[in-house]
């Protein structure tokens, strides 16, 4: 079994989220190993021993974009800016941030119902791959 130095700290360190080189700052900076080469082979080997690794954070913009692909196209219909603003805002995003993914959202929402509301039956779909082009020889002429 692998023995830390500073043990407590390194636990409440990693619990909180921080970085392993975080964790190596902080132990070289302490006295509490010579060096981050010293230390790292120690930490990851405490870590692994432990079941400490910190588990990953979802960024905030996944978050909200699951959770907006997550509603119903009548959601997304009536949605509005304050409702996607209040749902950023409650993901944990700044007042700035949760300003502007409301804004994009809401722009991008509206231009898809646009689009989808225009579309003529017929017209293939926009999922489709557009049909290869082809280069004309020297001389031909191009006929509409």
């Amino acid at each position: 079994m692998t023995t830390i130095n500073n043990e407590t700290k390194v636990r409440a360190l990693l619990s909180a989220g921080k970085s392993s080189e975080a964790i190596l700052d902080y132990l070289v900076m302490n006295d509490d190993y010579r060096t981050k080469a010293e230390a790292r082979p120690i930490l990851d080997a405490f870590i692994q021993e432990q079941g400490l690794a910190p588990a990953k954070k979802i960024p905030m913009s996944e978050q909200y974009e699951t959770w907006y692909l997550a509603l119903s196209v009548s959601d997304k219909r009536t949605m509005i800016k304050s409702q996607l603003k209040d749902k950023a805002v409650e993901i944990g995003m700044s007042g700035k941030s949760a300003d502007w993914y409301a804004r994009v959202y809401e722009l991008a929402g509206r231009l898809a119902l646009s689009i989808y509301n225009e579309a003529p039956a017929d017209e293939a779909p926009a999922d489709e791959a557009p049909a290869k082009r082809t280069r004309k020889a020297k001389g031909e002429r191009h006929v509409l």
